[in-house]
């Protein structure tokens, strides 16, 4: 199957690997045809954990549904096995963002043995991630306000008020100004040559 100059057709040859239960070859075919939720599936059948994870780290930035699908996995097993392995996926969730705290907070609701103290760190995590957005966005409020008052002055003065030119220097070459000159609004002139 690894062999460059192998044809073969793809659809019949993953029927044959599946019926002949070789899963070398399924998981190489699985990978190279991008299937990764048959991937991540085989390895929660099979019960390889570490596969399950390390997969979804490669590949779930591209298809946040993975991470569901190994959360909702890891969350309906017993709690003291599944309790390191939720703890890594939230740890990957939370620094990639992936998924919304809620549905996480939602799916894990499910196992009620689930100690609290598993999602704890998370929630934190999340909670001052959003009140350092909430800051971010308010002081970003704050500066456009100030910004818009400003050209409101600005846009107030030029219709009520006469503009003086006073430049003297092209603003272009640095030169004396000389007739023909173009004023602009903004204060910039320039000698039209």
């Amino acid at each position: 199957l690894r062999a460059p100059d192998a044809k073969y057709d793809g659809d019949h040859t993953l029927v044959c690997v599946q019926q002949a239960r070789c899963h070398e070859a399924l998981l190489y075919l699985y990978e190279k045809r991008k299937m990764f939720d048959m991937m991540m599936q085989h390895y929660m059948d099979t019960g390889n954990n570490r596969a399950v994870i390390n997969t979804c780290r490669k590949v779930g930035n591209r298809n946040p549904n993975l991470w569901v699908k190994v959360l909702t996995h890891f969350a309906s097993m017993e709690s003291p096995e599944c309790d390191p392995y939720i703890i890594q996926i939230l740890q990957s969730i939370s620094v990639s963002k992936i998924l919304p705290p809620l549905l996480v907070v939602n799916i894990l609701s499910k196992n009620t043995e689930l100690p609290i103290s598993i999602i704890q760190d998370y929630i934190s995590d999340q909670l001052t991630q959003s009140i350092q957005i909430v800051s971010n966005v308010s002081k970003e409020i704050v500066r456009l306000k100030n910004d818009t008052k400003e050209i409101r002055s600005n846009i107030s003065a030029q219709k009520t008020q006469g503009k003086v030119f006073q430049n003297n220097k092209c603003n272009l070459t640095e030169q004396s100004l000389e007739f023909p000159t173009v004023h602009f609004m903004s204060g910039y002139s320039y000698s039209v040559d």
